[in-house]
């Protein structure tokens, strides 16, 4: 046996660490270390600070990398769309106001119709007034001197 390799249980060697015994088998299956009672002062230093095997540790930070630039490229296109969605409905907006300007000037010019409407028919209420008011007031003549022109 080597200087630098322990023999120790499994609990020793979790007082050790300072882990518990259930997460001590997590840890040593995450890293790789077998649990056969002999270790060298590497595994110890492994378990209290979790670092991986050089090789494990590039491809997590493979693996790591590879999800943000999933999530960069994700994001990334769910911004292009909102903006596409953003640009659509101000288009439309634009599109409503305008439709909203003709409206007002076709009200505004439904208005003014509306009251020469109103003023041609008071002139024509005024003439009838006065045309009823003349015949009104004219004698009633009879038959003969209506055609004639002779009064009675």
């Amino acid at each position: 046996m080597k200087r630098d390799t322990f023999k120790l249980t499994t609990t020793e060697l979790a007082n050790e660490v300072g882990l518990s015994r259930s997460y001590l088998y997590k840890k040593a299956k995450n890293i790789g270390l077998e649990l056969n009672g002999q270790y060298t002062k590497e595994d110890l230093k492994k378990l209290k600070n979790g670092t991986k095997s050089r090789k494990k540790s590039v491809s997590s930070q493979e693996k790591r990398h590879a999800k943000e630039t999933l999530k960069g490229d994700t994001f990334s296109v769910i911004e292009k769309d909102l903006r596409n969605q953003i640009s659509d409905l101000q288009k439309q907006i634009s599109t409503q106001n305008e439709q909203l300007k003709a409206k007002d000037e076709q009200i505004k010019m439904a208005n003014q119709l509306a009251d020469q409407a109103q003023q041609l028919q008071a002139n024509l209420q005024n003439k009838l007034d006065k045309k009823q008011e003349l015949l009104s007031i004219q004698e009633k003549k009879g038959f003969w001197s209506r055609i004639f022109g002779k009064q009675q």
